[in-house]
């Protein structure tokens, strides 16, 4: 959410440790903060910009997927807030894809996905892929 740049003017109080030595000055942001109601709008806006410069599209099903297609294969990119998990049957183009995404935004490898939105990823040794909420419902149980 800090990458998103605002389109319109604003202005906050000084936050606690950083008052100047006139309290009546305030601070003008040029960056969307956590907490700012036009933060996640300000940061989708970023993000397929970026995305889009390196040829990925949104899906018409869900516009947290983006999809990127070429001569090499398809790289599947699907976002929830600022988590990002990537997939493609080329680990090469995943690997490029994840180096594009690092040139323009400060990120961290999480190595292959276990969690997400919830649902356990598990790889079986035949490359089947499982998803379970199992987790989830023992919370719920409980």
């Amino acid at each position: 959410f800090l990458n998103g740049e605002l389109e319109e003017e604003l202005w906050m109080q000084q936050p606690p440790g950083y008052e100047s030595k006139d309290p009546n000055q305030a601070c003008r942001l040029k960056r969307s903060i956590y907490g700012l109601k036009q933060a996640p709008r300000c940061w989708y806006v970023k993000l397929v910009a970026v995305l889009d410069k390196l040829g990925f599209k949104p899906s018409q099903a869900d516009p947290a997927l983006f999809i990127k297609k070429d001569e090499n294969g398809i790289v599947y990119l699907l976002v929830h807030v600022d988590d990002i998990v990537t997939t493609s049957d080329d680990v090469e183009l995943i690997k490029k894809v994840k180096a594009a995404v690092g040139e323009a935004f400060k990120i961290r490898d999480l190595g292959e996905a276990k969690v997400f939105l919830g649902m356990e990823i598990s790889r079986e040794q035949n490359g089947e892929v499982k998803l379970t909420q199992q987790r989830y419902i023992e919370e719920l149980l409980q």
